[in-house]
């Protein structure tokens, strides 16, 4: 089922096409009145028929009138932004300065990581740890390889790092 028509008028049996017209353009308008009208007859048919060219020519009325009435009353000019528009300079230092402040929040993230030697000396000591704790008594024994040995340091200071929250420098303690 189609829907309702726009711009479409029935009354006592004969139909027309109606545009209203915004108040402001009523002056502007040959004959000034509120809605525009336009005949189409009393078939259905031929009206439904002849319906998109009337509403065309209502529109192109309304269409003359507003710019009868740009003509008469241009509208007002937009005032220059208080604003200064961003210039290629502008977007390349803003870009720059946000490149850099990116780099300086890295260092600082950075800098609070261990350094290289600090990971290596914690090493040493989780390794002397298991070496000579009682906890792996096959690798005092000398069934476990060097490598197996290393392997295990290795696990036993990541698994000392994810359950507790152990400072640089302090791993031998943890153990």
């Amino acid at each position: 089922m189609a829907g309702k028509l726009r711009y479409w008028k029935e009354k006592d049996g004969r139909f027309w096409a109606r545009i209203a017209v915004p108040a402001r353009l009523r002056p502007f308008l040959d004959n000034p009145r509120g809605e525009l009208i336009e005949p189409l007859g009393g078939d259905r048919r031929v009206a439904l028929r002849l319906h998109p060219a009337a509403v065309a020519k209502l529109q192109q009325e309304i269409a003359l009138a507003e710019q009868k009435a740009n003509l008469a009353n241009p509208p007002p000019l937009k005032s220059a932004s208080l604003r200064t528009p961003i210039t290629t300079v502008d977007l390349g230092r803003a870009v720059w300065q946000r490149y850099t402040a990116t780099l300086a929040t890295d260092d600082a993230t950075r800098e609070q990581f261990p350094s290289k030697a600090e990971i290596d000396a914690e090493y040493a000591i989780t390794l002397h740890q298991v070496s000579s704790s009682g906890r792996n008594r096959a690798g005092r024994a000398g069934f476990i390889s060097e490598g197996s040995l290393d392997n295990q340091a290795l696990t036993l200071l990541c698994d000392c790092v994810m359950q507790t929250k152990v400072a640089p420098g302090d791993f031998a303690a943890a153990l």
